[in-house]
């Protein structure tokens, strides 16, 4: 029987907005991802668990001013003219979230009741003051264990038991990025900006004028970009002073650069409501990160 993991209402300060070197906002699913792996090496593999999927609710996010990295920056001494701005400024956030973590388990299990009861408390005492997306979780949020005869009854019975039920899902919106038709030349990238873009919303009054009213995008919704993972710049490779893994065994490294693509923040009440009327086609579960070809990418699941 599928499990889940559910981290009610968990609160994070001082958490890295920037996703990558082009997003300022929510983190992204590849940062959600490696916290969600880091709470499978710890908790969920030692208790013969498997993450197959992640689901992520968005509750409060709010920007903070920032701080410089470097130089160091002294206002005063840049009103005088003495010292220039910092190039640099660190984009914080805090942000209040809670995620569905779902969980393949061994078959056969005595009690998986008290195996997942167990992991629930431990988890609901360790995570106040766990890193969390660059900042620390301030809050001791309620976790859950929960199971059902399917994985789309545990998502709906998980969704349902968050507090409030107020919130936004966020869903793979990455089909966006496709060609529009066989003569579609542009690149991935301009579908991106492009679904981003503002244009202007221009009416005509009863004298035929023509005035701006508004801008508008062209896709409905609130579209997001965000960052789903790396794509390498090359094939990876032993090298010397990289950390070892748990095993003892050296990895691979290689370098790489961000993967970008668009999502869309959902009502969560309107997700429960196409859960219950069986009609949900939003890929809502986020999937741990999957090497496809050159990419290592999280990918949005519709939660069958």
């Amino acid at each position: 029987m599928p499990e889940a993991i559910v981290i009610d209402h968990l609160r994070a300060v001082n958490i890295n907005a920037c996703s990558g070197a082009h997003i300022i906002g929510f983190p992204g699913p590849a940062t959600l991802s490696g916290f969600v792996h880091a709470l499978e090496r710890t908790h969920f593999r030692p208790q013969g668990r498997r993450h197959t999927g992640t689901i992520v609710v968005s509750h409060d996010f709010s920007l903070n001013l920032g701080r410089a990295k470097h130089p160091v920056t002294d206002p005063a001494a840049v009103a005088q003219g003495k010292m220039t701005a910092s190039i640099l400024d660190e984009k914080q956030a805090n942000a209040t979230a809670s995620l569905v973590i779902l969980l393949a388990s061994q078959p056969g299990e005595d009690d998986p009741a008290e195996i997942g009861a167990a992991m629930a408390e431990d988890l609901a005492a360790v995570l106040p003051g766990t890193r969390f997306a660059g900042g620390s979780i301030v809050s001791r949020p309620v976790v859950r264990w929960m199971t059902a005869d399917t994985r789309l009854d545990l998502v709906t019975r998980a969704l349902s038991a968050l507090r409030g039920r107020v919130g936004q899902v966020l869903a793979d919106r990455g089909e966006l990025l496709g060609p529009t038709d066989e003569g579609d030349a542009r690149d991935p990238l301009d579908r991106l900006l492009d679904a981003l873009a503002a244009f202007p919303v221009v009416s005509e009054d009863e004298t035929g004028a023509r005035r701006r009213v508004g801008h508008a995008r062209r896709e409905n919704g609130w579209i997001v970009p965000v960052n789903v993972g790396l794509r390498l710049i090359e094939e990876p490779k032993r090298r010397d002073g990289v950390r070892h893994l748990d095993d003892g065994a050296v990895p691979r490294h290689a370098f790489a650069e961000d993967a970008l693509s668009l999502a869309e923040w959902r009502s969560l009440r309107s997700i429960l409501r196409r859960l219950r009327e069986g009609e949900l086609e939003e890929r809502i579960v986020w999937s741990p990160l999957r090497r496809k070809g050159r990419c290592f990418l999280a990918e949005g699941r519709v939660p069958a």
